[in-house]
């Protein structure tokens, strides 16, 4: 329950508003906002596929790097066999030696260093 610690940390003010309403006064909760810019956008009323899961996140960040690792090897191939059409796009700064090993391993695999619209990246 987070009534067991002394603080939260929310990404943003409507958050922070949320748990506050949940919480009362409980717990103290600060804001920390996102280290990148996070754009209103209006959801669409229907929603389509396009055969892409992405995942955002670079490698120096140890739980991605984990999280990649373990996903590449122990569920791609398997999602792969059932769905050939996927792919799987990596967005953020990864070290080259091991984009290189992941690019030889697995097929349908990308890694995109740095894009020019995240939201666009992540539609549907």
């Amino acid at each position: 329950c987070l009534r067991g610690y002394d603080t939260i940390v929310a990404m943003t003010d409507v958050d922070k508003a949320k748990l506050e309403k949940e919480l009362w006064n409980d717990v103290p909760i600060a804001t920390s906002p996102s280290i990148i810019e996070i754009k209103e956008v209006a959801l669409k009323d229907e929603f389509n596929f396009n055969n892409r899961l992405v995942f955002l996140g670079g490698n120096a960040h140890y739980p991605n790097y984990d999280g990649i690792d373990w996903f590449l090897k122990d569920c791609w191939g398997k999602i792969l066999d059932e769905n050939p059409e996927l792919e799987l796009n990596i967005i953020g700064p990864w070290n080259e030696k091991v984009k290189q090993s992941y690019l030889t391993q697995y097929e349908k695999v990308n890694f995109l260093s740095s894009i020019d619209d995240l939201c666009s990246e992540l539609e549907n």
